[in-house]
């Protein structure tokens, strides 16, 4: 693989990585029942939020498309609404994948993990959107 091309897909990494990360910040600060762990200072509380992002992003990258490829039926029945779920199933794949880390996030019931999923969904892909746009 030539240079140019892994710093192309570095930088969207990157870009989808700082997505998550502001959307699992707004997750926690917004929607009761999320906990994300808090460092002493804020610069720690944001590391923290950096490691659990970056989980986040390569367990998207990973397991979403194999989720899709074998919900496909789903997908289709539901008009596309089975993207919630899978949002879902990454989000605590990425839970569970992060306390093992010994960075933990903890969501006290589905609904605060549904809502918790699809808050971070759309913030990821609006600052994907914006910034995603230099990385072409």
């Amino acid at each position: 693989m030539d240079m140019q091309r892994w710093c192309l897909i570095s930088m969207r990494f990157l870009v989808r990585l700082v997505g998550n990360m502001v959307g699992l910040w707004l997750a926690a600060e917004w929607i009761p029942g999320v906990q994300v762990i808090e460092g002493e200072e804020t610069w720690q509380t944001w590391a923290y939020l950096a490691v659990i992002a970056a989980i986040l992003t390569a367990v998207g990258s990973l397991v979403r498309p194999l989720i899709k490829v074998i919900a496909f039926p789903l997908y289709i029945l539901t008009f596309g609404l089975f993207s919630l779920i899978t949002n879902v199933i990454v989000l605590q794949l990425a839970a569970w994948a992060s306390r093992t880390v010994g960075v933990p996030i903890s969501f006290d019931s589905w609904g605060a993990t549904f809502l918790a999923a699809t808050l971070v969904a759309i913030i990821s892909a609006i600052i994907v959107g914006i910034l995603g746009r230099a990385t072409k």
